[in-house]
């Protein structure tokens, strides 16, 4: 988790590690996980530029009985201004057990967010920078203030110490970089339950982004509904995964309709591949979902208790009519996982010679093991828990050191 802290706002080892005892402790008390205080520390850290970072981690016990002690990692600076008023944003609880006061955390605005994201994808160019800024500007095309935007952006640069790219510039470097590339399927095919194509995202990157450039160019948005919404029907869109209690996987649908990503699934004993459009109560209460199926080339509703075997595909499609799986507020991006591929092991060539360059240590955050790398990825390979006793579910380290 990151956090921006204000100006104001206690900022030493100590008081940020009493500010995080002191969550835990409300924590505790209102959902009765354990959280040891001896499992929760603040490591100082250095930013790029050689400013004081911090990293915080909290252990704690849950119910599933995990082996060992997972943790929750904290980064922490107060070197990344504020540019935009951040607002009050609700925590979303997609349970039936509605909480007694509806919690909310102070956060970036969405424009600042997408600001930030679109400055991170021009400086440092990883794959969930990209994913982020086109999930974000496809699925809300209608709200930005984009002169607003831009000049954020422009500031984000600023503050880096960078030179605002034009919108060809930019997507020039994107479409130029080998390691974007190269990672694309290392560090976000295991956070997502299908991974859209780089090249397809890359290709509808640059009409998302010519809002940095003067004038602004209004994002591409249709607002063509692929069918009228009959009388007593309401569209179906919760602000992101919604328990259901139907045992449908509701989430793979609006997935991969927010993905620009066709579906797959099986329909009254026929495999069916649709583009996906939107869900809807119908009056009678059945769940409707309506698709552009493309064997038959025309808009279906499909009652959603008959569907089966529901699949987002990897194949993008190009929208005909508005995606309605957004609500007008703000959403993140989905945090449905699926474990990461493991492959069978691998003999290690041993290369002669002497290397140059810097040697990147990370830290994995569960069982803070170290792992040096020659290049600046955060990937991890498959490795067991500092015991032996278990196969460590940590795939991303955190930088922690940098040799040369």
């Amino acid at each position: 988790m990151d956090f921006s802290l204000l100006p104001d706002a206690a900022y030493s080892d100590f008081e940020i590690r009493d500010n995080l005892l002191e969550l835990t402790r409300t924590a505790h008390e209102l959902s009765g996980i354990d959280f040891p205080e001896e499992f929760v520390e603040v490591k100082p850290r250095k930013n790029k530029q050689g400013q004081p970072t911090f990293q915080g981690k909290v252990g704690y016990r849950g119910p599933l009985g995990f082996p060992g002690v997972p943790k929750i990692l904290f980064d922490i600076t107060q070197h990344e201004p504020i540019l935009d008023a951040p607002g009050r944003q609700t925590v979303f609880h997609p349970y039936p057990d509605a909480l007694a006061e509806q919690p909310g955390v102070t956060a970036y605005s969405l424009h600042e967010l997408v600001a930030e994201k679109t400055r991170a994808l021009y400086e440092r160019m990883r794959p969930r920078d990209l994913y982020d800024v086109v999930y974000i500007l496809e699925n809300q095309p209608t709200i930005f203030d984009l002169p607003r935007l831009r000049d954020l952006f422009r500031g984000k640069c600023e503050v880096k110490g960078l030179v605002a790219p034009t919108t060809d510039h930019l997507i020039e470097v994107v479409i130029g970089n080998e390691e974007l590339r190269s990672e694309w399927e290392n560090m976000l095919a295991h956070q997502l339950p299908a991974l859209p194509s780089l090249d397809d995202l890359l290709a509808r990157l640059p009409d998302l982004i010519r809002w940095i450039d003067e004038p602004a160019i209004a994002l591409p948005a249709i607002t063509a509904s692929a069918r009228a919404v009959a009388p007593g029907e309401v569209v179906y869109a919760p602000p992101g995964i919604q328990y259901s209690g139907t045992g449908q996987p509701l989430e793979a649908i609006r997935f991969a309709g927010m993905n620009r990503l066709l579906l797959d699934f099986d329909y009254h004993g026929r495999r069916r591949r649709v583009e996906p459009y939107s869900l809807r109560t119908a009056a009678t209460g059945n769940l409707l979902f309506y698709g552009w199926e493309l064997a038959d080339g025309h808009i279906k509703a499909y009652k959603v208790a008959q569907m089966f075997n529901i699949r987002p595909t990897t194949t993008s499609f190009r929208p005909r009519f508005g995606i309605e799986f957004t609500p007008n507020i703000f959403m993140s991006a989905p945090p449905v996982v699926r474990p990461p591929r493991v492959s069978g092991s691998a003999s290690r060539t041993v290369r002669s010679g002497r290397r140059t360059g810097p040697v990147y240590v990370f830290e994995c955050p569960y069982c803070e093991k170290r792992f040096p790398h020659t290049t600046n990825n955060a990937s991890l390979r498959k490795h067991m828990s500092k015991d032996g006793y278990y196969d460590c579910p940590g795939r991303r380290g955190y930088l922690v050191d940098t040799k040369y």
